[in-house]
């Protein structure tokens, strides 16, 4: 199987330096105008280092959502790899404003489990409610949720 990986997209690393630049103009603002000089250096100081941290990381490519023999990851759902002896198929689904790919799985609550306590509280009731309750975002990549629900189909007809 060919090896897809989404990474990070650009527009959202410029997003978030325009957070940080847009906090140190604030702050410097707050502090020409001598309203609340504390104020104003907190801003400064934690805009600043916000600002930083996102140059330091500029060019640095993060792998968001690895799809391959293994199985599919994706860093933002901290249950690990989840194999494709546990993938069923998967379907495109809008939570909110958000298109997400909803992954069928066989035990779905053996990837619940793995999750931080608040998430496997919000997995449980999503499932409650008819909702996926494991899923991949592609918020913040450059990926089409369509596309990498087909690429998970087409594996999981592949094997059967």
């Amino acid at each position: 199987m060919e090896r897809i990986v989404l990474h990070t997209s650009p527009r959202q690393f410029y997003r978030k330096l325009a957070l940080g630049l847009v906090g140190l103009a604030i702050g410097t603002a707050i502090l020409r105008l001598q309203l609340l000089p504390l104020l104003g250096w907190a801003v400064v100081a934690l805009s600043g280092v916000y600002a930083l941290v996102q140059l330091r990381s500029l060019g640095e490519e993060v792998e968001r959502v690895v799809i391959d023999d293994a199985g599919i990851r994706d860093s933002l759902l901290p249950a690990g790899v989840i194999g494709w002896d546990e993938v069923r198929g998967a379907m495109v689904q809008r939570i909110g404003s958000v298109q997400v790919v909803a992954l069928q799985l066989r035990d779905p609550e053996r990837f619940i489990r793995r999750l931080p306590g608040v998430r496997q509280l919000i997995a449980r009731r999503a499932l409650e409610a008819g909702l996926p309750g494991v899923y991949i975002t592609l918020v913040g990549t450059d990926g089409n949720p369509n596309d990498i629900a087909e690429v998970i189909n087409g594996r999981t007809r592949s094997k059967q």
